[in-house]
């Protein structure tokens, strides 16, 4: 095994200046709290003061020499050399340098950024002995080092909590002279839908659910281009690889069939709508990752690099049922499930950014003779349902039906499909939409005028 040598990193002088600080200056005290606590702190003498400070001032006492010191005359380590080394830190004249109060709150960020460091070395270390153990593969490696990075946890800053921070960034975002950056609601690009729920917030979880080839993807794919025209895009497929996904893209602005784009069988007007698409794709700001079988902790690390290097603002994860968990020491697929989607909520919540999954159904919604679905049709999991902040059900939809008809692949018309907001934390929830599918153009439509493509028979291609 190697093991990483490095000094530990610490700042033993600004560990003494914080709990310097709170003494002369008892009113920077909350602040201090806020931006570090007493774990941060490794000089065991430091770490007894300042708890001995953060315990006086929680219980609403006054924090002073009187107060503190007695507090730490409790402890039961006690003694003289303690109470040397206690009188020296809040003595200004035995002090090697003077901090002064008006910077605490620098000093208690570098205490805090050491004690970063210092989990960061321990994580290193821990990876570092991962390496060189024969007896995992290395995907198991790599699904340790995803777990590893996640549990360094480095805080938002607090600033960010702060009731009034957030009611104004609220009001920046709802003013009718907002600036586009300024706005935390991410717009799905359906103005039908937008009626109802006036954008996805920061670190909710949105599922768009259906049946097999019945249009989830086609969903994910549109809302994904909408968004990224304001804001960069992750997209997670563990169904369709990368050219599929462009293809798409590309048949969606050209409202070519993607057999003719394929097939480079076109006229010459439809050649150049495509070569004018090759070349203003580049508007969308859509980054694809189309890895196999992805794990909650592996989708976790890449919605976070891609956060840190890209600035994403929403992920579309196509699709939940397709992801597993290494090692799954459980036949339970509901329980495996289960954990995936509490996983997801929490990687939504910890980038601060909407995440949109794509779900499968169950077989239920077939033994029915409307064809409704429920949220307890979402397949494998009623945890779903309980982590989802809006549920999309989508669905063939048939005037006066007799008995449920699943979509057949091969027609080409625009056909009429329901939109059901199942599920909505925020606004009403059982609103049926209406919106036009042209499976062909792999596209929704507000109205059936707007799905009048000229299509050729056999151009469908189903997914």
């Amino acid at each position: 095994m190697r093991k990483i040598n490095i000094e530990v990193p610490q700042s033993r002088l600004a560990e003494k200046a914080v709990v310097a600080c709170c003494i002369w200056e008892p009113t920077c005290i909350p602040l201090i709290f806020e931006i570090c606590s007493v774990t941060d702190f490794i000089d065991p003498n430091m770490k007894v003061f300042i708890k001995a400070i953060h315990d006086v001032w929680n219980a609403d006492m006054a924090v002073d020499l009187v107060t503190v010191e007695q507090k730490i005359r409790e402890g039961e380590n006690f003694g003289d050399e303690q109470l040397a080394e206690w009188q020296q830190t809040i003595s200004s004249d035995t002090m090697n340098c003077l901090p002064s109060a008006s910077n605490a709150e620098y000093y208690a960020k570098i205490v805090r950024e050491k004690r970063y460091e210092r989990d960061l070395i321990r994580e290193l270390n821990a990876l570092n002995e991962t390496v060189f153990d024969k007896a995992l593969d290395i995907k198991e490696k790599k699904e340790l080092f995803d777990q590893a990075v996640l549990s360094l946890n480095f805080e938002a800053d607090i600033k960010d909590q702060d009731v009034a921070a957030i009611a104004k960034r609220i009001w920046e975002s709802t003013r009718p002279d907002k600036e586009d950056e300024s706005d935390i609601w991410v717009a799905s690009g359906y103005e039908k839908i937008e009626e109802q729920i006036g954008g996805f917030g920061p670190g909710e979880l949105i599922i768009v659910a259906a049946r097999p080839s019945n249009g989830k993807s086609t969903m994910l794919m549109e809302m994904a281009m909408a968004i990224s025209l304001r804001r960069p895009v992750l997209i997670l497929s563990m169904e369709m690889n990368q050219e599929s996904i462009v293809l798409r893209m590309l048949s969606q602005m050209t409202c070519l069939p993607i057999l003719k784009i394929k097939s480079g069988n076109m006229t010459d007007e439809q050649q150049k709508k495509y070569e004018k698409a090759v070349k203003d794709i580049g508007r969308y700001k859509i980054y694809i990752d189309d890895s196999a079988l992805l794990s909650p902790a592996s989708v976790a690390a890449k919605v976070m690099k891609a956060k840190a290097i890209f600035n994403i603002g929403c992920v579309m994860v196509d699709y939940i049922q397709l992801m597993h968990i290494p090692k799954w020491r459980s036949d339970n697929r509901v329980q495996e499930i289960t954990r995936i989607s509490n996983e997801l909520r929490a990687t939504a919540k910890r980038a601060r950014i909407p995440l949109i999954a794509a779900s499968q159904m169950s077989r239920a919604i077939e033994s029915r003779a409307d064809g409704e679905p429920r949220l307890s049709d979402l397949r494998e999991s009623g945890a779903i349902e309980q982590d989802a902040d809006y549920v999309f059900f989508l669905y063939p939809y048939i005037e006066d039906r007799e008995e449920y008809k699943e979509y057949q692949p091969g027609i080409n018309e625009p056909r009429q499909h329901c939109c059901k907001i199942a599920k909505c934390r925020q606004g009403p929830r059982d609103i049926k939409i209406n919106l036009y599918w042209r499976p062909a153009l792999y596209t929704f439509k507000d109205t059936k005028e707007a799905g009048e493509l000229v299509v050729e028979q056999g151009d469908d291609i189903p997914f």
